[in-house]
């Protein structure tokens, strides 16, 4: 062992997270409760692709909890 330690989850590609940070940040601006639902696919989109880890980090970084009452932990992958 090197001591190196690997990140929890596979990282999002940048393009990918700044699309993100783009798509949420459109939806935050927009405020209503359709924006809230539209939002939810985001999440989901990400947990599918990359995992809880960049999902739960996204949910805090843009305080998606008191936007969109979503949570650090939710399991996106039913969201329709």
């Amino acid at each position: 062992m090197t001591g190196d330690t690997e990140p929890a989850y596979e990282e999002v590609s940048t393009d990918d997270l700044e699309k993100t940070r783009e798509l949420i940040g459109i939806q935050a601006k927009l405020s209503s409760g359709h924006n809230r639902n539209a939002t939810r696919l985001i999440p989901r989109e990400i947990q599918y692709e990359d995992g809880q880890g960049p999902v739960d980090t996204l949910i805090r970084e843009f305080d998606s909890e008191r936007f969109f009452e979503l949570e650090p932990g939710t399991d996106f992958s039913n969201v329709v």
